[in-house]
């Protein structure tokens, strides 16, 4: 039964180790991935922009040589400058499609790439899963005072209301909430805000009443004492 209960502890404290390894990283995860920039489909496709405008204004001059040397028209020039102008435009729109069509496959949940993504959620899973763990100690441990305790209680409440709300922000919207969104959570903040500060008071102050406390019973305690060496000592010489 002993050995039973030694292999479980075993593997629940790898699951938690490895649990805590996650979370720990979490905020580094984005740099095992690609940028957007750096996908070699996207890249390639990207070199495209800069031949069509080279392949554009090549075009372009040639036929200004061949007006001047005499080779053409001004009528005929006129319109195969128009050709130009037409196809460079035509390819810039299919290059812009196409472009549009590589970032949307690349893209996830709305940002620009899974890279992104992770980045934007990895501080604030960081910062929730942290705050949890630091309000769940707070709320089992026994071996706080009370009013020490309601103090961090209010702190951790703070920190996992403002890291559940990026969390939310970084998964449920595909851009940003609305403002009166941000309002609302502002008076959250700031309600809490004022029961940190109203809680910080009253430890503080229960601080305060506990060690004037203790400095009038040190205070009795040396005068009690020396109450008894004055009477010791008139026992004596009596």
């Amino acid at each position: 039964m002993t050995m039973m209960n030694s292999k479980k502890e075993i593997i629940k404290s790898i699951f938690v180790g490895l649990f805590f390894i996650v979370i720990l990283a979490f905020p580094f995860l984005h740099m095992g991935f690609s940028k957007l920039q750096n996908w070699q489909p996207y890249k390639t496709h990207y070199k495209k922009y800069n031949r069509i405008i080279n392949s554009s204004n090549a075009a372009n001059e040639k036929l200004l040589s061949a007006l001047k040397e005499g080779e053409i028209s001004i009528h005929e020039y006129s319109d195969r400058y128009q050709e130009i102008l037409t196809e460079k435009s035509v390819n810039l729109k299919n290059y812009h499609k196409m472009k549009k069509k590589l970032k949307e496959e690349y893209s996830f949940m709305g940002y620009s790439s899974f890279r992104y993504f992770l980045y934007a959620i990895g501080l604030p899973v960081f910062s929730l899963v942290l705050t949890i763990f630091f309000l769940s100690f707070m709320l089992v441990n026994q071996g706080v005072a009370i009013m020490k305790k309601r103090l961090y209680i209010t702190i951790g409440i703070g920190f996992v209301f403002v890291s559940s709300f990026w969390v939310l922000q970084a998964l449920l919207v595909r851009t940003d909430f609305p403002n009166r969104v941000y309002g609302y959570s502002l008076v959250c903040v700031a309600i809490i805000t004022t029961l940190i500060v109203y809680s910080g008071l009253r430890y503080f102050n229960y601080l305060k009443s506990v060690q004037k406390q203790k400095d009038e019973d040190t205070e009795e305690f040396i005068r009690t004492g020396l109450n008894f060496i004055d009477d010791l000592n008139k026992t004596i010489v009596g």
